[in-house]
Order: structure tokens, then sequence, then C-alpha cells
């Protein structure tokens, strides 16, 4: 949200500073300087009062606008896969009210999910923020992303995919998706744009994270492989969502 504000502050600057350029030859620019001085700053103030009350309303929402009572956080389905205890080598920092990892097996191939809750999106607790990360920092650090389409929850998505180098020379992919009310999201600004119009409406949903992850130790394109299969069996997102209300 903060990066629209910025856009639309700069916006009114150049507005701003467009009108005060002015045509070339006479007129307005010609005046005594303290009257060209008022009317820029009447322009100023007029132009700032809209975007100052939009943040500040924004803001109060973020802290205080009506929510949906929270789901309690529930492990996702798979179809065919095993569900197991958490991985003991990889926990993503996640600074969310709910979280959970857990690891799924099929035939021996084994991914890791995060799962993360906020109750909703608010300071201290942002769904997207540089802050939650696949990688804690200590044991495991990000040395490459790249983008590819994955099928998830019915749909075929460009998802953004981390590399992190580990300990002993392990390597994780993990891809991220995030979602918010009923709706899923793998591009950060579309879910702000989103997050945004429905602040400003006075609504702010339960939203989350989900991280999926798979260790390879030679080429990515086999951790990608085991992600798809993944993803390819995972419940609806509807499903999933419904499962969690019921279990509030």
């Amino acid at each position: 949200m903060g990066l629209l504000l910025y856009a639309a502050v700069f916006a009114i600057l150049f507005w701003i500073g467009a009108r005060m350029r002015g045509p070339q030859g006479l007129g307005l620019e010609h005046a005594p300087v303290h009257a060209r001085r008022a009317w820029r700053y009447s322009i100023a103030l007029a132009a700032f009062v809209p975007v100052i009350a939009a943040s500040a309303y924004a803001a109060y929402v973020i802290d205080s606008g009506a929510t949906i009572t929270p789901p309690k956080l529930s492990s996702l389905s798979a179809s065919g896969w095993r569900l197991l205890p958490a991985p003991q080598n990889w926990t993503p920092a996640i600074n969310a009210d709910r979280t959970e990892t857990v690891t799924y097996e099929r035939n021996g191939e084994r991914v890791y999910v995060s799962t993360a809750l906020f109750d909703k999106d608010r300071a201290g607790r942002e769904i997207i923020n540089r802050m939650n990360t696949p990688a804690d920092g200590d044991d495991w650090r990000k040395i490459a992303d790249r983008q590819e389409v994955v099928y998830l929850f019915g749909d075929s998505k460009e998802i953004p995919l981390e590399i992190l180098a580990g300990p002993d020379r392990r390597r994780l992919l993990v891809a991220t998706a995030y979602w918010r009310g009923d709706d899923v999201y793998t591009n950060k600004l579309a879910f702000k744009w989103a997050q945004m119009k429905d602040k400003l409406k006075g609504v702010n949903p339960p939203g989350g994270i989900i991280m999926i992850a798979a260790d390879y130790a030679g080429n990515p394109a086999d951790a990608l492989a085991r992600i798809r299969s993944f993803t390819n069996d995972v419940e609806r997102f509807a499903d999933w969502r419904a499962r969690m209300r019921r279990a509030s």
C-alpha cells in the first residue's frame, strides 16, 4: 500500500509542477512574486488534503477496520500424499498470528509446506513484508530467484521461486503464494492493490502466506518437478478455506 501512496503523491507533485510552470508569455507567472507564491501554496495545500485524508483513513482501517472472524489454521490436503511432522532443518521466518510447517511424502518424495495465518493485516503483522521470508538468515540464505508457471489451486500461475543455500551445501527451492479472504495471489503488487481497495472500503479479511519447498542435490528442476507434482494434487483453495471456517 505504501508504494501506491507514494505513487499518488508523486503524481500530484508532477501535476503541481506543471501548473506552476504555466505557459510562456504574459500571464500569472509575470505577477508579483508574493501573488505567485500565494497561488502556488493554495494549490499545493488543496492537492495534499485528499492524499493525507486517504492515508489517514487507510491507516485507521488497518488497525480498527471490520474483520471477518479469523479461522483456525488447517493443513492442506493433497490426494495421495502422506502428512508427516515438520522438517527439522527448515522453518521460514514469518511474523504471523499462527504458523504451521509440515512435510508431505509420496513414494519416497518429499515436499515441505509452511502456511501462515494473519487475523488481519496490520502494523507489525503485515502479510507482504520483506521480513517474511523462507530464508531465516542463519542456517539458510537466498542465493537466487526465478519465475515459473505452477498449477496451483486449480489454476496455472506464474509464481516466484527462491533458491536457498543451507547447511552441508544443501539447496532448497521455495515457491511462495499469498492469500486474503477467498483469493490467492502470486504477484505482490496485485495483492497490495486489492488490499488497498478493500481497506478503503473498511474491509480487512484474514490472509496469509503459503510456502512450498523441495530440496535437491544438483538441478533445481528436480525440486520444481516435485513441487508441481504436489500442487497438482492439492485440494481447491475454496475447500481449504471452508474447512478452516468449520474448525473455527
